[in-house]
């Protein structure tokens, strides 16, 4: 998996594969259902297979972006754990700028995660 960058508190990486598990409990997380498959552009996601799955097309995906654009896992450089993910997704209109998207898990609120990861 490919690091894009690090930041004092964060490593934003590619996500992989054996990312499943924990990107299965961020995104299946009941505080953040109601927002993350209109942004993420995710279907129901019953288990880790579907969840690899995913992962899978979004590494497919980030093949064919433009560079600078994607989705990225959010892990915290002090214990390693995913904390959420961030992507900069080109809008629908080709002449448009891009989109900011993010979820964090609700444990990781108020830290500001998603400032610096946004900053970087």
């Amino acid at each position: 998996m490919a690091e894009l960058l690090r930041t004092k508190r964060l490593l934003v990486r590619d996500w992989s594969a054996a990312d499943a598990e924990a990107a299965l409990k961020l995104f299946g997380h009941e505080t953040l259902q109601r927002w993350v498959p209109e942004i993420a552009d995710l279907p129901d996601i019953p288990d880790d297979a579907v969840m690899q799955e995913v992962l899978k097309r979004w590494a497919v995906e980030q093949g064919d972006m433009a560079p600078g654009t994607g989705r990225w896992a959010l892990v915290a450089l002090d214990g390693g754990a995913l904390v959420g993910t961030i992507s900069l997704l080109p809008m629908p209109v080709p002449e448009a700028d891009v989109e900011v998207e993010f979820q964090l898990a609700p444990d990781y609120w108020g830290r500001g995660y998603i400032t610096e990861a946004a900053w970087a």
